[in-house]
């Protein structure tokens, strides 16, 4: 229920970001800007061979949340054309249920019950050409 309401949360502060009127226009030629976005992060497996491998896993994974989060630069170089470019780190993954370690009686281990947290860190390098056609 606490993701649903989340994910409701991310996506109406997503849409109010890109309803709003650009009205005032940037002369200047270069501009930085900082980043930053909640992502929330899953995939499905899919196979032929081993399906019920993938089923076990499918059945036993969870969303998490990540986040993207960076520097962006802009230039302008001329009144029609601008490039936007940046460097971004994004922290994404998927985690595992909780579950019991019933098949390892080790009385060394602090705990019988474990949950997998995968991360996957990345540097991306976002770069767009933006050409105004019609102003005004």
């Amino acid at each position: 229920m606490k993701i649903r309401i989340i994910t409701i949360i991310l996506i109406l502060i997503a849409f109010s970001g890109y309803g709003q009127t650009s009205d005032v226009v940037s002369a200047k030629k270069i501009s930085l800007g900082l980043i930053f976005s909640p992502d929330y992060c899953y995939r499905v497996l899919n196979s032929e061979s081993r399906q019920v491998v993938v089923d076990v896993r499918n059945s036993g994974e969870l969303p998490r949340l990540g986040f993207t989060a960076g520097l962006s630069l802009l230039l302008n170089p001329w009144k029609r054309v601008s490039v936007e470019t940046g460097l971004l780190y994004s922290d994404k993954g998927m985690k595992t249920k909780i579950f019991d370690l019933r098949s390892v009686p080790d009385p060394a281990l602090p705990t019988s019950r474990v949950q997998f947290i995968y991360h996957y860190n990345y540097l991306d390098i976002p770069t767009k050409v933006n050409y105004v056609i019609l102003k005004g």
